[in-house]
């Protein structure tokens, strides 16, 4: 069965049901700090997922929607989305590079909740999927490229901020 309006990232193709989103996706805003100096800040929800911007697909044949909204709920639970947003910072909105997280099903087993994307260097968008698929297929996990915290990104930025500063201006008249 196609996906219904699909927007994400592709879903695993063993997946027995699967959601996806493109959301907006913006790591960082400007903002001053105390000297009203011009600092990047990196967002700590940097993923907006606007709902018509999502999809779904069912698995073949179709489940429920009982069983669909079981796998929303239990999303939710696995607090999988905060999760995916933690994610994101890692990346830059040029980036290609994509990573695959794993969250236990609990109803069984067996069953393996599979999160997938990349922002696939879209500048502005990152594509999402979470797929439902057999421990034995899924694909393994991967990282973003870099794993620095959102601390050490702000003080590595701000350190280059300063370091420029140190260049001489000229004073005009």
């Amino acid at each position: 069965m196609r996906p219904l309006g699909w927007f994400g990232y592709p879903q695993h193709p063993k997946a027995k049901l699967a959601w996806g989103a493109r959301a907006l996706f913006v790591p960082f805003t400007n903002g001053m700090d105390g000297h009203f100096r011009r600092k990047l800040i990196y967002s700590k929800k940097p993923l907006d997922i606007l709902c018509d911007r999502q999809g779904a697909f069912l698995g073949d044949p179709p489940i429920t929607e009982e069983e669909y909204k079981l796998f929303i709920t239990q999303m939710n639970v696995l607090q999988v989305i905060p999760t995916l947003q933690k994610i994101a910072t890692h990346y830059s909105t040029s980036d290609s590079l994509k990573f695959v997280k794993h969250f236990e099903w609990p109803h069984d087993p067996s069953l393996v909740l599979v999160a997938m994307g990349s922002p696939n260097g879209s500048y502005g968008y990152f594509y999402l999927s979470v797929s439902l698929v057999d421990k034995t297929e899924a694909p393994q996990e991967e990282g973003p490229n870099g794993t620095e915290t959102l601390e050490e990104k702000s003080r590595a930025i701000e350190k280059g901020y300063r370091a420029k500063r140190k260049v001489p201006r000229l004073l005009l008249r």
